[in-house]
């Protein structure tokens, strides 16, 4: 795993949450940079994103392995729209729904 620069002292903890607490966790990075994109801060709207990564990563880490090939698609999703020039709310709407998905328990504690 390469060093964390937004979380560098949650990945000895990370694996003691909750698959569907980890999903709600990068989901909430999502809903950040939507946020941060309505407000048209993209500064703050690549920052949420880049700790989305982040937190993608630690999830595929200790994820079984049919949910680590879901969070891996998902990661390229993401990585389309980190690279895009132009996000949209609705974009970014559509991968929080994408992600949460991936987990009933994520999926059933969220209003999306």
């Amino acid at each position: 795993m390469y060093p964390l620069k937004y979380h560098p002292g949650l990945a000895k903890r990370w694996p003691t949450f909750p698959i569907s607490q980890q999903i709600i966790m990068i989901a909430n990075e999502l809903n950040r940079a939507k946020n941060m994109l309505e407000k048209r801060d993209n500064y703050e709207m690549i920052q949420a994103l880049e700790r989305a990564f982040e937190l993608i990563d630690l999830t595929v880490e200790n994820a079984r392995q049919n949910l680590r090939y879901e969070l891996l698609r998902f990661r390229e999703m993401l990585s389309d729209l980190y690279l895009n020039q132009n996000p949209t709310n609705d974009s970014i709407q559509k991968l929080t729904k994408a992600l949460l998905s991936t987990n009933h328990e994520a999926f059933a504690a969220v209003d999306v």
